[in-house]
């Protein structure tokens, strides 16, 4: 409705107006917001835009759209229900002192299409507060339908209609957090029979002789190293150490994900896959991610591939190729497993055999790892995990920090996306921008309250390294590395290459 709004400002004769765009004027015909005939305008005591809302006051503001006049004050009892960045319809009305102002009277478009409430009993009323913020939301669903609900039931609201759509549990239950994070996320957890349909044509298996054209790399000792609970295997690694040869294998999706198709549409709906402490919602109908696009234990798999031969001296990429092959995974290593194996736990056979590659490569990348931090960053990462029970109650929580199994695997993708930013002249670039003079002085200031004083000087990675350094004695580093986190600019994707400041790469 945005776009017919923005006519009905400027003024728009009916034939100029789609099949759809009347379906909507007739809705505010019906509202006598504007008058049927031939041609149609606002008049000029309405305004159209968009809603900001203070939210220590409550109090609005309808920033314009189509006009360059000034924003407008909604008074918290003339918003009507408009809540932040919903696009409505307003009159202007003029407040005390004359200074102009405005009440919603109609709104066309909501920012978030629904709320996750909770439900609490007072006196014989029931009120419904946002779970995010805990601010009451009205509802014009009956009294006599929510009574029956128990205190504390989560609630999903439909904020056009301002109406329950959904009842997803009590809060209290700890199952309760999966159905609301998929509520926020917009998720099912399932996929349509469609989409089954056409990723159960690919099989659940793949033969290499139907991939005459594909590189068979099947018989190379490739192995994956991933979480003890990863459900899927993106990425596997093999070292020829006397070649110094590093072979890095991608799981191929684009032969099973065809563009336009039910697959890609979805996927491109989710966007992402979200993990849960037990379980994880994917992007990609599982038997795709945890099957034919994983890289799964002694399985042929369809796989891009870069050979990248390093410089023994420098250990600098010499040259690299990239090819689409089929691969066959030896073996599924956890994080925990590989660094137990690293501290001298016991190894079998097959053990003993990757472990002649991976104990050399471990030492390469250490290396490789210190020449990368002369120009990029090594920050504190600890993640916090959660062990639940079979009723989703939390066990226990434990940190995992980063070890040397995760340091071979970060730097042997790091020279996989080394090589692909060199082998496409255009493309889409992950870059991250140095960031600015004033960043950089509200760091300082920031760190000048816990008892650090860097010296300001133009090589900003020198200057961070230097109260890194400083943090590290005191022993505050994780809590200054979040500091430094904030004052940077956020990575992101780019069609220009701008390269990569947290990295120390050019591109």
């Amino acid at each position: 409705m945005k776009h017919l709004l923005l006519k009905l400002v400027q003024g728009v004769e009916k034939k100029e107006l789609s099949k759809e765009e009347l379906k909507e004027l007739k809705e505010l015909i019906s509202e006598k917001i504007i008058k049927d005939g031939n041609y149609f305008k606002f008049n000029s005591d309405y305004r159209v835009g968009k809603v900001e809302i203070i939210r220590s006051s409550g109090v609005g503001f309808l920033s314009q759209m189509g006009t360059d006049q000034k924003d407008l004050v909604i008074e918290k009892g003339d918003l009507n229900g408009a809540r932040q960045d919903d696009i409505v319809i307003a009159k202007r009305d003029f407040k005390k002192r004359g200074r102009p102002g405005a009440k919603v009277i109609f709104i066309a478009e909501r920012a978030i299409e629904f709320t996750i409430c909770y439900l609490k009993k007072k006196d014989d009323m029931v009120l419904a507060y946002e779970l995010k913020t805990g601010e009451k939301i009205p509802l014009k669903t009956k009294q006599k339908a929510l009574r029956p609900l128990p205190d504390m039931t989560v609630i999903k609201v439909d904020n056009f209609k301002q109406d329950v759509c959904d009842v997803l549990g009590v809060l209290t239950d700890p199952k309760v957090d999966e159905k609301i994070s998929l509520a926020y996320a917009k998720r099912d957890e399932e996929f349509s029979s469609r989409i089954l349909k056409e990723v159960k044509s690919y099989g659940s298996s793949v033969d290499k002789n139907l991939y005459q054209n594909r590189k068979d790399l099947t018989n190379i000792s490739l192995i994956t190293i991933d979480p003890k609970n990863a459900k899927d295997y993106d990425d596997a690694i093999f070292f020829d150490k006397e070649k110094y040869e590093l072979f890095v294998a991608i799981a191929d999706v684009t032969s099973y994900v065809h563009p336009f198709s039910a697959t890609d549409e979805e996927a491109k709906n989710r966007g992402f896959t979200i993990y849960f402490p037990h379980k994880s919602i994917p992007m990609l109908p599982r038997e795709l991610s945890e099957n034919l696009c994983s890289l799964v234990e002694n399985q042929d798999r369809l796989s891009f591939v870069f050979k990248i031969k390093l410089n023994k001296e420098t250990l600098e990429i010499q040259n690299y190729e990239l090819f689409e092959a089929v691969i066959n995974s030896k073996k599924r290593y956890t994080y925990e497993r590989v660094d137990e194996i690293f501290e001298g736990g016991k190894k079998d056979k097959k053990d003993e055999e990757f472990f002649e590659f991976l104990k050399p490569l471990s030492q390469i990348t250490e290396k490789i790892r210190k020449k990368r931090l002369l120009k990029g960053f090594d920050f504190d990462n600890v993640e916090i995990r959660l062990e639940m029970d079979e009723e989703l109650n939390l066990v226990s929580t434990y940190e995992e920090k980063q070890t040397l199994s995760h340091r071979i695997i970060e730097e042997c993708m790091l020279l996989a996306n080394k090589c692909a930013a060199a082998y496409f002249n255009e493309g889409i670039f992950r870059i991250h921008q140095a960031p600015d003079g004033k960043s950089i002085k509200q760091l300082i200031e920031s760190l000048k309250e816990i008892g650090i004083e860097p010296r300001f000087h133009d090589n900003i990675h020198d200057m961070i390294i230097e109260v890194q350094k400083e943090a590290a004695k005191l022993d505050l580093k994780s809590q200054v590395d979040s500091l430094i986190i904030r004052s940077l600019k956020r990575a992101e994707y780019s069609y220009q290459n701008f390269g990569h400041f947290g990295l120390g790469f050019d591109n």
